[in-house]
């Protein structure tokens, strides 16, 4: 039994460390891209831009093309303050074919 023991042998249901360890809160990423989708559309002054969306774990990429940098900061203002988001990296392009 002690030999045993000492190699960190236990009965199973025991735990060698006691104690359970807090579930890791699970970012739904699906949902963030859905309601900043949403948001995005939503938005007067971003109507005729093309913006994607992605989230990996809270972590928000835009990619795409609007008409101006007001356009740009607005739909990463969007992002950043919808629920879940942890960092947005907004990757959009300004370019003048998209301008409105």
């Amino acid at each position: 039994m002690l030999l045993a023991l000492g190699l960190g042998v236990w009965p199973s249901g025991c735990s060698m460390f006691g104690g359970k360890k807090p579930a890791a809160h699970v970012v739904n990423d699906s949902a963030i891209v859905a309601r900043i989708k949403h948001r995005l559309a939503q938005a007067p002054e971003l109507e005729g831009t093309q913006v994607e969306v992605h989230s990996a774990r809270g972590i928000v990429e835009l990619t795409g093309r609007v008409g101006s940098l007001a356009q740009k900061s607005r739909a990463g203002l969007i992002a950043a303050s919808t629920a879940e988001v942890a960092q947005v990296h907004n990757d959009v392009v300004i370019s003048a074919a998209t301008a409105q």
